[in-house]
């Protein structure tokens, strides 16, 4: 089965809780860690990461923190994956068969087109399915 790292859902995450962020404030990176219960130490060798990709920006010091460095819009999930992993979970096309390497390549573009969304589409779902959960008692 085809799947990505924690690397990947961690950075994901982190993303997600930063463009909650409407204000665009700056977040320490134990907020950061405490929202979106990804272990710190984790985060600190992610961010960096996401910062040399031009996905969030940072401040140091006491009143420093991390914040998105373009809009939700602007960020697709596959170009993170990509920024984290090098790769989204594609499937070998080493085979002796024309037509079954065709096959898999069509997974393969199947599986990408998934994550060519942007973290606004993906708060928008959140937030409709968060809706859902609520269940109100009189």
């Amino acid at each position: 089965m085809a799947s990505i790292s924690s690397k990947s859902i961690y950075g994901l995450s982190a993303l997600l809780r930063l463009a909650e962020n409407t204000r665009n404030d700056l977040i320490q990176i134990k907020d950061i860690a405490i929202g979106s219960n990804i272990p710190q130490s984790y985060l600190e060798q992610i961010l960096p990461i996401l910062k040399n990709f031009g996905f969030v920006e940072s401040i140091r010091g006491a009143n420093g923190g991390y914040r998105l460095a373009k809009s939700a819009n602007d960020i697709v999930l596959y170009d993170v994956i990509m920024a984290l992993e090098g790769g989204v979970c594609e499937m070998g096309l080493k085979s002796t068969s024309g037509g079954f390497e065709k096959f898999l390549q069509s997974i393969n573009e199947e599986v990408k087109a998934v994550f060519l969304k942007n973290l606004a589409e993906v708060i928008e779902f959140v937030k409709k399915n968060d809706e859902k959960d609520f269940v109100y008692h009189i």
